[in-house]
Protein backbone atom coordinates (compact mmCIF):
# COMPACT_ATOMS: atom_id res chain seq x y z
CA UNK A 1 0.00 0.00 0.00
CA UNK A 2 2.86 2.58 0.46
CA UNK A 3 4.39 2.12 -2.52
CA UNK A 4 0.75 2.50 -4.26
CA UNK A 5 0.58 5.65 -2.96
CA UNK A 6 4.09 6.64 -3.53
CA UNK A 7 5.17 7.42 -0.19
CA UNK A 8 8.56 7.35 1.12
CA UNK A 9 10.07 6.63 4.72
CA UNK A 10 11.17 6.93 6.94
CA UNK A 11 7.76 6.17 8.86
CA UNK A 12 5.83 6.71 12.21
CA UNK A 13 3.21 4.33 12.41
CA UNK A 14 0.42 4.93 14.44
CA UNK A 15 -1.50 1.67 14.61
CA UNK A 16 -4.51 0.61 16.71
CA UNK A 17 -5.71 -2.89 18.31
CA UNK A 18 -5.04 -5.92 15.87
CA UNK A 19 -2.98 -3.68 13.60
CA UNK A 20 -0.23 -2.97 15.55
CA UNK A 21 0.85 -7.01 14.90
CA UNK A 22 0.97 -5.74 11.63
CA UNK A 23 3.19 -2.67 12.27
CA UNK A 24 5.71 -4.80 14.32
CA UNK A 25 5.79 -7.46 11.46
CA UNK A 26 6.89 -4.65 8.66
CA UNK A 27 9.08 -2.97 11.31
CA UNK A 28 10.99 -6.31 11.34
CA UNK A 29 11.04 -6.30 7.50
CA UNK A 30 11.84 -3.13 7.08
CA UNK A 31 13.87 -1.85 9.72
CA UNK A 32 15.52 1.55 8.50
CA UNK A 33 12.42 2.79 7.39
CA UNK A 34 10.54 2.81 10.46
CA UNK A 35 11.10 6.26 12.57
CA UNK A 36 8.66 5.36 15.38
CA UNK A 37 5.66 3.74 16.46
CA UNK A 38 2.40 4.58 18.36
CA UNK A 39 0.73 1.75 19.48
CA UNK A 40 -2.78 2.01 20.65
CA UNK A 41 -4.33 -0.89 22.89
CA UNK A 42 -2.69 -3.64 21.13
CA UNK A 43 -3.43 -7.20 21.95
CA UNK A 44 0.30 -8.47 21.05
CA UNK A 45 2.18 -11.78 21.91
CA UNK A 46 3.34 -10.24 25.67
CA UNK A 47 -0.34 -10.13 26.34
CA UNK A 48 -0.72 -13.71 25.37
CA UNK A 49 2.65 -14.40 26.82
CA UNK A 50 0.32 -13.06 30.02
CA UNK A 51 -2.59 -15.16 30.12
CA UNK A 52 -2.91 -18.97 31.24
CA UNK A 53 -3.68 -21.21 27.89
CA UNK A 54 -7.56 -21.17 29.69
CA UNK A 55 -7.96 -17.71 29.65
CA UNK A 56 -6.28 -17.15 26.49
CA UNK A 57 -9.61 -19.35 25.11
CA UNK A 58 -11.77 -16.70 27.03
CA UNK A 59 -10.00 -13.84 25.99
CA UNK A 60 -10.36 -14.98 22.40
CA UNK A 61 -13.61 -15.45 21.99
CA UNK A 62 -14.59 -12.28 23.84
CA UNK A 63 -12.35 -10.10 21.32
CA UNK A 64 -14.02 -11.89 18.22
CA UNK A 65 -16.46 -10.73 16.04
CA UNK A 66 -19.96 -11.98 16.68
CA UNK A 67 -20.76 -15.81 14.86
CA UNK A 68 -22.57 -13.64 11.80
CA UNK A 69 -19.25 -11.73 11.23
CA UNK A 70 -16.76 -15.03 11.52
CA UNK A 71 -19.35 -16.91 9.47
CA UNK A 72 -18.86 -14.22 6.74
CA UNK A 73 -15.08 -13.87 6.65
CA UNK A 74 -13.69 -16.69 9.21
CA UNK A 75 -9.94 -15.38 9.00
CA UNK A 76 -10.92 -12.47 10.12
CA UNK A 77 -8.49 -12.03 13.09
CA UNK A 78 -6.49 -15.08 13.68
CA UNK A 79 -4.97 -14.18 16.95
CA UNK A 80 -2.65 -16.83 17.68
CA UNK A 81 -1.55 -17.20 13.93
CA UNK A 82 -0.62 -13.55 13.34
CA UNK A 83 1.01 -13.39 17.06
CA UNK A 84 3.53 -16.20 15.94
CA UNK A 85 4.20 -14.02 12.83
CA UNK A 86 4.96 -10.99 15.23
CA UNK A 87 7.24 -13.81 17.34
CA UNK A 88 9.08 -15.19 14.45
CA UNK A 89 9.54 -11.95 12.63
CA UNK A 90 10.87 -10.08 15.96
CA UNK A 91 13.02 -13.24 17.05
CA UNK A 92 15.07 -12.77 13.43
CA UNK A 93 15.03 -8.86 13.90
CA UNK A 94 14.51 -7.86 17.36
CA UNK A 95 13.07 -4.81 18.48
CA UNK A 96 15.02 -1.61 18.52
CA UNK A 97 15.22 1.62 20.13
CA UNK A 98 13.45 4.10 18.51
CA UNK A 99 10.45 6.51 19.53
CA UNK A 100 7.82 4.13 20.80
CA UNK A 101 4.31 5.35 22.71
CA UNK A 102 1.89 2.58 24.09
CA UNK A 103 -1.49 3.91 25.13
CA UNK A 104 -3.19 1.39 27.36
CA UNK A 105 -7.32 1.46 27.59
CA UNK A 106 -7.90 3.34 30.99
CA UNK A 107 -11.47 2.20 31.05
CA UNK A 108 -12.20 -0.87 32.31
CA UNK A 109 -13.45 -3.91 30.65
CA UNK A 110 -14.57 -5.75 34.36
CA UNK A 111 -17.43 -2.80 33.49
CA UNK A 112 -17.85 -2.70 29.75
CA UNK A 113 -18.08 -6.74 29.16
CA UNK A 114 -21.67 -6.85 30.83
CA UNK A 115 -22.78 -4.13 28.42
CA UNK A 116 -21.65 -5.02 25.42
CA UNK A 117 -23.03 -8.69 25.88
CA UNK A 118 -26.49 -6.74 26.87
CA UNK A 119 -26.13 -4.69 23.17
CA UNK A 120 -25.43 -8.11 21.73
CA UNK A 121 -21.54 -6.75 20.63
CA UNK A 122 -20.19 -10.04 22.25
CA UNK A 123 -20.63 -13.03 21.60
CA UNK A 124 -23.13 -14.83 24.17
CA UNK A 125 -20.47 -17.22 25.12
CA UNK A 126 -18.37 -14.77 26.56
CA UNK A 127 -18.55 -15.04 30.62
CA UNK A 128 -19.89 -11.48 32.23
CA UNK A 129 -17.15 -11.68 34.44
CA UNK A 130 -14.21 -11.76 31.78
CA UNK A 131 -13.29 -8.66 32.15
CA UNK A 132 -11.76 -8.84 35.19
CA UNK A 133 -9.05 -11.35 32.96
CA UNK A 134 -9.09 -8.90 30.60
CA UNK A 135 -8.02 -6.06 32.90
CA UNK A 136 -5.51 -7.85 34.26
CA UNK A 137 -3.88 -9.34 31.22
CA UNK A 138 -4.20 -6.48 28.70
CA UNK A 139 -2.37 -4.09 31.75
CA UNK A 140 0.44 -6.66 32.24
CA UNK A 141 0.55 -7.57 28.57
CA UNK A 142 0.89 -3.41 27.32
CA UNK A 143 3.73 -3.18 30.10
CA UNK A 144 5.33 -5.94 28.27
CA UNK A 145 4.93 -4.31 25.52
CA UNK A 146 6.41 -0.97 26.36
CA UNK A 147 9.66 -3.05 27.62
CA UNK A 148 9.93 -4.27 24.29
CA UNK A 149 11.06 -0.76 22.94
CA UNK A 150 14.04 0.73 25.35
CA UNK A 151 12.39 4.35 26.05
CA UNK A 152 9.31 3.92 25.02
CA UNK A 153 6.81 5.77 26.63
CA UNK A 154 3.95 3.96 28.61
CA UNK A 155 0.56 6.09 28.67
CA UNK A 156 -2.16 4.26 31.07
CA UNK A 157 -4.29 7.35 31.94
CA UNK A 158 -6.07 7.54 29.05
CA UNK A 159 -9.91 8.01 30.10
CA UNK A 160 -10.76 5.68 27.48
CA UNK A 161 -11.59 2.64 26.27
CA UNK A 162 -10.58 0.46 23.17
CA UNK A 163 -10.74 3.45 20.91
CA UNK A 164 -8.72 5.64 22.12
CA UNK A 165 -8.01 7.25 19.19
CA UNK A 166 -11.28 8.17 18.41
CA UNK A 167 -12.35 9.23 22.69
CA UNK A 168 -8.94 11.21 22.93
CA UNK A 169 -8.28 12.42 19.72
CA UNK A 170 -5.63 14.76 21.22
CA UNK A 171 -3.71 12.43 23.27
CA UNK A 172 -3.20 10.27 20.18
CA UNK A 173 -2.55 13.07 17.72
CA UNK A 174 0.33 14.57 20.55
CA UNK A 175 1.91 10.60 20.39
CA UNK A 176 2.54 10.94 16.80
CA UNK A 177 4.07 14.36 17.64
CA UNK A 178 6.57 13.04 20.16
CA UNK A 179 7.27 10.03 18.20
CA UNK A 180 8.32 12.83 15.08
CA UNK A 181 10.09 14.50 17.33
CA UNK A 182 12.27 11.26 18.56
CA UNK A 183 11.76 12.42 22.16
Amino acid sequence: MIAALGMEGPYVIATHSFAGNIARVFTAEHLDQVKGIVFVDVPSPELRASTTPAEWAIWVSASNRIPDQIADYPELEQYDHSLDQVEAAEAKVPPSPKPVVVFQAGVKFDVLVPKYLDEGLLPPSVPRDVGQVIDRTNSAGQTRLAAAYPGSQHITDTNSGHNIMIEDVLAAVEAGRTALSGS
